[in-house]
């Protein structure tokens, strides 16, 4: 996984690199054009299509200035556009414009002239007009550029950062929407804490190779965690396993019209490679359960329709509840208990549940067992109280965490997971066609199922948003986004571990 650095922590990195590696900043910019240039071209292969790079006069436009030179020596068709942002342009952007080569079309605006500035014909543009380093309202005849680039549907590349975003996340009135944003050697708090509306597109991580060392130095409490990292925590497979050694799970739910939340917990548990699973379920839903999962065993509850005793089973390796539960009196009782009852089991709470909980005072103490808590934005505001802004709730989810010892898995766009030892992780793997009716559920599956098999809570949590996610992005080149139905998750869960395992 990789770290998260604020931009203080990049600024002495940097700085860092150039003094031990005796590098130059311009030296520097030319590593970083080579590392955007590698990832750019494994996806944009045509080296007809005309490629528009817009530049600002400071650092982020001489990337720009060395990937033209780049892309042009490759054969690519690039044209340059030079914005004179900064009353005085860098150092490093003078260099490397008095280096580009002479057989780039290029044009050099003032920021007075974009209002009159008619975009030239481009299938790719390349954005390399701000960076990271603006903090304040961007001219008005900047944000009609912007708005411009934004309404146009040809593809748009961020080099770094979206420009107009700010490294922290923090957005003024207008930023860059790019459907790919290629991060140059770190990764930055913006691609996970701007909130509204899309500015950073599919996240690349582009290595530069002389940062490794002095970035190991660094320490940091946050990270981003993408199928490579799943793969460090991924248990191998014994020839001589059975059943019991892979888990023994029991997901807890359903009411009146929602069993089917429960069938896909329970396949999504069974699908993650528990070896038993268990579901308790009102006893009106026990012959639909019984004929389209026949490879769990049903529990019935002693009530028809809604579920309201429970016998912890100590043989259970983990617990999942909440899906389709519904939360009055009954259920409310029952949980209860459950949590009095259970120290060492650990738990996966979600849904219906967390409603309940959200109902009791000084909830967090009646949790004594190791679990995971899995609430979408709504959820956690009833947990946790509103929040303003989305690193408010990250910090509120560190302290929770830190205090009490539970695991929370912030649902949304970019899942945010917090750990106990105060370690936050944002994971983007998936896609906005998995926004539908029983996604969660399937998610709640993965988890209870990884848990039984053995896995700690934070590496549960970090390894099922990773098979969840990429379950949703094979859905999506299947269906495409707007087809994808939860069931379709359920079925391509084996297909993301093996993802996972070939990394």
């Amino acid at each position: 996984m990789l770290k998260i650095l604020n931009k203080s922590q990049i600024a002495h990195l940097e700085n860092e690199v150039k003094i031990s590696r005796h590098l130059t900043e311009s030296q520097l910019v030319s590593q970083a054009g080579k590392a955007f240039y590698h990832e750019f071209t494994k996806i944009i292969k045509d080296i007809d299509l005309t490629i528009l790079i817009l530049c600002g006069n400071g650092n982020n436009g001489a990337d720009g200035l060395e990937i033209a030179n780049l892309l042009s020596s490759a054969g690519y068709n690039v044209e340059v556009g030079v914005i004179l942002i900064a009353k005085k342009s860098s150092d490093t952007f003078r260099h490397k414009l008095e280096n580009l080569f002479s057989s780039i079309p290029t044009i050099e605006l003032d920021v007075q002239d974009l209002h009159d500035f008619t975009l030239p014909f481009y299938d790719v543009l390349i954005d390399g007009i701000l960076g990271s380093g603006i903090n304040r309202e961007l001219p008005t005849e900047l944000q009609s550029l912007i708005t411009r680039i934004n309404q146009n549907k040809q593809p748009v590349f961020s080099i770094d950062i979206a420009s107009g975003l700010s490294c922290e996340g923090t957005l003024p009135k207008v930023a860059i929407k790019p459907h790919y944003t290629i991060a140059m050697g770190t990764i930055k708090p913006a691609y996970f804490l701007a909130e509204g509306v899309d500015h950073v597109g599919i996240l690349i991580f582009a290595r530069i190779q002389s940062f490794e060392e002095c970035l190991s130095q660094i320490k940091s409490h946050e990270f981003w965690i993408n199928p490579s990292s799943a793969k460090k925590i991924l248990k191998p497979y014994n020839r001589l396993d059975h059943k019991y050694i892979h888990g023994i799970a029991s997901i807890i739910g359903g009411s009146y019209g929602m069993s089917g939340c429960i069938k896909l917990s329970g396949e999504a548990a069974l699908r993650s490679g528990c070896g038993v699973v268990y579901l308790h379920v009102p006893y009106n839903s026990v012959d639909f359960l019984q004929s389209s999962l026949p490879e769990a065993i049903i529990h019935p509850d002693d009530f028809k329709y809604h579920i309201g005793s429970f016998e912890n089973n100590m043989r259970f390796t983990a617990i999942g509840i909440g899906p389709g539960m519904g939360y009055k009196i009954k259920q409310s009782e029952m949980f209860g208990g459950l949590l009095d009852d259970n120290k060492t089991i650990p738990m996966v709470i979600d849904a219906d549940a967390l409603t309940i909980l959200s109902g009791w005072d000084d909830w967090p103490r009646r949790i004594n067992c190791p679990v995971i808590l899995t609430p979408h934005k709504g959820e956690f505001e009833r947990l946790f109280g509103k929040f303003e802004t989305q690193q408010q709730r990250v910090d509120a989810m560190r302290n929770h965490s830190t205090k009490y010892g539970h695991v929370i898995l912030l649902k949304g766009a970019d899942t945010v997971i917090s750990g106990p030892d105060g370690s936050v992780y944002f994971s983007n793997t998936g896609n906005s066609g998995m926004a539908t009716a029983g996604s969660g559920d399937v998610l709640t599956g993965i988890l209870t199922g990884l848990l039984a098999q053995g896995y700690s809570p934070i590496d549960t949590a970090i390894l099922g948003s990773q098979i969840h996610g990429l379950s949703g992005n094979i859905a999506e080149a299947n269906w495409g986004k707007r087809s994808i139905i939860a069931g379709d998750l359920v079925k391509n869960i084996g297909l993301a571990i093996q993802s996972i395992e070939n990394q």
